[in-house]
């Protein structure tokens, strides 16, 4: 069973050194603010921990889920030292469009729009990996503002914006 995590307000997190993934959960209002460790946010069960888990049932019982709510995530104010996520519907979430964005599986599957650009100063070239190899549709690039690099992913994300890799704000 995956955890719902409804009308939660999550101030400040502690990861350690390793991300912390919630792999499968699903989201109702939650916010996140303050500052955060490493987070990664998955929309299917961990393969490592559940190998035979149907990747399929997951993705229809998460699109019901959402399609049934309001909003899921609020992230405005997270300052998060790295967060990625993956496949909780963009339009339910609350984000800071100068230092967050939403890239689709289809915009990141033209390879040479974004492959092509300066992100050398940014991991957003492995955020789209792993939306393209895990066969997620969606990514919210989240600025790590804890990062004194935190400049560097909000010009990648300016520029992933205009090769139309990253949705408009």
């Amino acid at each position: 069973m995956s955890p719902i995590l409804e009308e939660v307000t999550i101030d400040g997190l502690k990861s350690g050194s390793n991300p912390l993934f919630t792999q499968g959960a699903l989201f109702h209002r939650t916010t996140l603010t303050g500052k955060f460790d490493s987070v990664v946010i998955s929309p299917r069960a961990d393969p490592v921990t559940y190998p035979d888990a149907n990747g399929s049932l997951f993705d229809e019982a998460r699109e019901e889920f959402y399609s049934r709510i309001d909003w899921a995530l609020d992230i405005r104010h997270v300052e998060a030292r790295s967060l990625e996520i993956y496949d909780v519907p963009a339009s339910l979430v609350r984000r800071d469009p100068e230092t967050q964005a939403v890239v689709l599986r289809e915009s990141a599957a033209r390879e040479d729009a974004w492959r092509a650009l300066d992100l050398e100063a940014t991991w957003w070239p492995q955020v789209l990996e792993t939306m393209l190899a895990q066969n997620y549709d969606q990514a919210i690039l989240v600025t790590p503002l804890r990062d004194r690099h935190a400049a560097a992913f909000i010009d990648g994300i300016r520029k992933l914006r205009a090769a139309g890799v990253a949705e408009p704000t």
